[in-house]
This record gives C-alpha cells, sequence and structure tokens, in this order.
C-alpha cells in the first residue's frame, strides 16, 4: 500500500523527535523507503528516501511528492524544503534502525490493507472491516446507510451512541446523536472527508456514493487519540471497501440491505457470519 509524507511522520516513533516541513502531496503514492545513492542523483516523485546529514547533495533536483528523511540536520536542507517534505529525526538515529523503522511502517498498512480485501472476499461483513480498523485510527468508526440506519460498528453500540464523559460529567445521548445526523445531513453532498465537532464531540465523516447517488456515510468519533491530518486519505481507502461490502449485502438481498434503526442493541449491531444483518 502506497502512502504519504504524513501517514510515515505521524507513524514515527516519538524518540526520534521527528519534524517535518515543505509542500506535501496528501495522495496515496508514496511508495515504500530507498537508501539515497548519492552523486546528484534526482529525489524521485512518490519516493521515500533516507539519507545521512552528510550525504545531503548541494544542488539536486528534487521532484514535486518525493520525500526526504534525514537523519540528522543540515542547511543543505533549506532549498528541498522548497520543493517537497523534508522530515529530520535525530542526529544520533541509527541509520540502519531508522530504515528498518520506515519499512515496519509500511509493513503494517500493507497487513491492513490485505485484512481489507479479505474480509470483503470472505464475507463484506461491515463490522468486520470496522473493527480491524481501529488500530489504524485509534479510535471506534461506525457506518450507516442512506436512510441513517447502522451498516456496522467497530465498538460496542452503547460507546458509539451514547457516548459518556465521565471525566466532564456527560452524557451523549441518542438525540444528540440524531442532531449529529440532522448535522451531516447539511453535508450530504461532501465528497471529500469531512470533519465535525458537536458538543465537543469530533468526527472524521466520509460520505459514501455508488456514481452521483448517495449511500451513507463513514464515520471515526475520536475519542482515544486526537484527529490526525493523515486520517482523511485513511478514511477514503476505507470507505471504498465499505462500499463495496454494502454492495455485497445489496447483491444478497434483492429489496435492499437490511438496516437497524440507531436505538438497537449492541447484540443487534453484530451481523453473522454469512454477512447478513441480525434483525433482533
Amino acid at each position: 500500500m502506497n502512502l504519504n509524507a504524513d501517514i510515515v511522520f505521524d507513524n514515527l516513533p516519538p524518540e526520534m523527535n521527528a519534524r517535518m516541513a515543505g509542500p506535501k502531496v496528501l495522495d496515496l503514492a508514496l511508495r515504500r523507503p530507498e537508501l539515497y545513492e548519492g552523486g546528484g542523483a534526482t529525489f524521485k516523485a512518490n519516493r521515500l528516501y533516507l539519507v545521512n546529514s552528510d550525504r545531503v547533495p548541494q544542488s539536486a533536483h528534487a521532484e514535486r511528492g518525493c520525500v526526504i528523511v534525514c537523519i540528522g540536520e543540515t542547511p543543505l536542507l533549506e532549498r528541498y524544503r522548497k520543493s517537497c517534505s523534508v522530515i529530520v529525526i535525530e542526529q544520533d538515529a541509527n541509520f540502519y534502525q531508522a530504515f528498518n523503522t520506515l519499512q515496519r511502517i509500511f509493513d503494517s498498512y500493507d497487513k491492513w490493507e490485505s485484512e481489507l480485501r479479505e474480509i470483503v472476499d470472505r464475507s463484506g461483513n461491515v463490522d468486520q472491516l470496522l473493527i480491524c480498523s481501529e488500530s489504524v485510527f485509534g479510535n471506534p468508526l461506525f457506518a450507516i446507510d442512506e436512510d441513517f440506519k447502522i451498516l456496522g460498528a467497530s465498538d460496542d453500540v452503547a460507546t458509539l451512541l451514547i457516548g459518556k464523559e465521565p471525566s466532564k460529567g456527560r452524557t451523549l445521548g441518542v438525540d444528540v446523536f440524531d442532531q449529529f445526523l440532522e448535522l451531516h445531513d447539511l453535508s450530504m453532498d461532501e465528497r471529500e472527508p469531512l470533519v465535525l465537532t458537536l458538543l465537543d464531540q469530533t468526527t472524521l465523516n466520509y460520505n459514501l456514493f455508488e456514481s452521483d447517488a448517495y449511500r451513507g456515510c463513514l464515520t471515526v468519533r475520536y475519542e482515544r487519540r486526537p484527529y490526525r491530518p493523515s486520517d482523511k486519505p485513511l478514511i477514503e481507502q476505507l470507505g471504498r471497501f465499505v462500499l463495496i461490502a454494502k454492495q455485497q449485502l445489496a447483491a444478497r438481498a434483492p429489496e435492499g440491505p437490511p438496516s437497524i434503526p440507531s436505538s438497537a442493541t449492541s447484540s443487534q449491531l453484530r451481523t453473522t457470519e454469512g454477512g447478513t444483518s441480525a434483525s433482533g
């Protein structure tokens, strides 16, 4: 799976004290890391290069979309920050460990994408797609259909639809969830991932479309870690798999996939092994 500069940066361990600057490409087009060969070679588009600060060339060409990960700072990086993303990590970082760290980041997203494909091929179970994505987003997810009925959820329905916040003494009830749906209704034509905040609850929402027809929405609830810009291209990736699974459900049930009211219990949200929803 190709990534982007934001995803790589967000997944670097804190001990690397990484910092990033320069123009970024948000598309998932960045290939696996490679070692910069030196000699003034071009930094090519959509390539991720690892280089030591003492090996940074003075005047090599950097194409749009490349990412340079440099161990240690050097004034020579300033010219590259004008044309591409530059990530600087600690000067004393081990070169080989840094390279393996970058590889593991790509490995983890390859694994996630493979799991999504396997679920779609095996059952098209929306719950399972969202459950295996919780570790990627660090938060619970749920999906609704075009009628604002629950398609699937990654966590207990009490967390998703009640949303307790003990530290603030506040409970987000189903009536407030309905307000969220009304607010989302105002953005049903939006094609890009959209961040919404209601009563201190932040969500990332991605509308699902089949041709030009609205088919539902995929949502991340930020209860554990905060929103990160790198979540946007990832929710688009997940949304493609959720839409395929929804289409598979519709194919199995010509009258349309069964939907579950928002007042359903946690057990009613779980789909059967065959991929059809339990109706209670």
